[in-house]
């Protein structure tokens, strides 16, 4: 399930979420239909979150 709310773009399964990340500036994403969004997070589950910060988080 992808859905854009708030200014924030969510991307769960099950409608679960784990890991939040807020951007320093607005992107833009293109939802499944075509629709263009702009979003300042994103929110989505991953099954370790640990490996997933330390992967966005390390240069």
């Amino acid at each position: 399930m992808v859905s854009v709310r708030d200014g924030g773009l969510m991307v769960g399964v099950d409608a679960q979420t784990n890991l939040i990340v807020h951007l320093t500036r607005p992107i833009a994403v293109t939802r499944p239909l075509g629709r263009r969004e702009h979003v300042t997070s994103i929110r989505f589950y991953a099954e370790d979150p640990a490996s997933a910060l330390k992967s966005l988080t390390t240069p």
